[in-house]
């Protein structure tokens, strides 16, 4: 295999025996799960090179008996980061479960919830010693009530699809329900559990807020990166006026706003609105 092959989060769960949902979780909590950096994106396709998930991968498989204490034993992970240290969607079930889980290392209280906290030595210790490890996944998000209202005490603050469609920005819950069916939300992850409906009304899928609201920050951070690069586009081909622009160029003058494709993604849509206006 070539190390200069990219493979995109479909492709690399086909080679690697993963899901495209769980290659998102994994990079989503990159910081925490030591996943492989973008190497490219071409559209909405986030790219990765093969060789490095070739290595991710294979160090995965060499430490699958038990989570690996990293350099800061020490660190506080929240919730979604011991979740994504041991591999799976969610520890609200572990939570669920008295004297099961260990108590958190610290917490943080707000006037809505409380966030809870352990040590990564914490949850390492625990995971070599837990009990019943031959299923130690949760149940599907489906098959998982969770009976607190959003925003209780005692469990990290909930939100339905309605309010997280509001939180990110989409204009009515069917609109954000189908970009979540279609992959397009990748980084928010799966639900974290069910609010079950009264009578016989579709159950409500549940996300922690911290997470859409990270989900939200991230969007309106790529949408203000999106407008800093037509906008350059935009200036360098009314002052060329018709002489030959390079996406490169561009690139070259501003790496942080984006990669040289989308760079080239974004002249060539600026030339054709450009070409388009009266």
């Amino acid at each position: 295999m070539s190390t200069d092959a990219l493979l995109d989060a479909s492709a690399a769960a086909t080679r690697f025996g993963a899901s495209v949902s769980r290659i998102s979780e994994w990079h989503r909590d990159r910081a925490t799960t030591g996943f492989p950096e973008v190497a490219d994106i071409d559209g909405r396709r986030r790219l990765w090179n093969a060789a490095d998930l070739e290595a991710w991968f294979t160090r995965r498989a060499a430490t699958a008996d038990g989570p690996d204490l990293g350099e800061d034993p020490g660190e506080l992970l929240g919730a979604p980061q011991v979740a994504a240290l041991l591999g799976v969607k969610s520890v609200h079930a572990y939570l669920a479960r008295p004297g099961y889980f260990p108590e958190p290392d610290s917490t943080e209280h707000t006037e809505r919830y409380v966030k809870r906290f352990w040590r990564r030595e914490t949850i390492v210790a625990w995971a070599a010693r837990r009990p019943g490890r031959g299923n130690t996944k949760p149940k599907a998000p489906h098959s998982t009530p969770v009976p607190n209202k959003p925003g209780s005490a005692g469990h990290e603050a909930l939100v339905d699809s309605a309010e997280a469609a509001r939180l990110l920005g989409y204009a009515s819950t069917a609109s954000f329900a189908s970009a979540f069916a279609q992959g397009n939300l990748g980084e928010l992850g799966e639900p974290e559990g069910v609010r079950e409906a009264p009578g016989r009304g579709r159950p409500s899928r549940l996300w922690s807020r911290a997470r859409v609201e990270q989900s939200a920050s991230r969007r309106r951070s790529e949408e203000l990166v999106r407008r800093r690069r037509e906008e350059a586009c935009r200036a360098a081909l009314q002052a060329a006026g018709g002489a030959p622009v390079s996406a490169r160029t561009l690139f070259d003058a501003d790496p942080e706003a984006g990669t040289l494709q989308q760079w080239k993604a974004s002249l060539d849509g600026v030339r054709r609105q450009l070409k388009a206006a009266p």
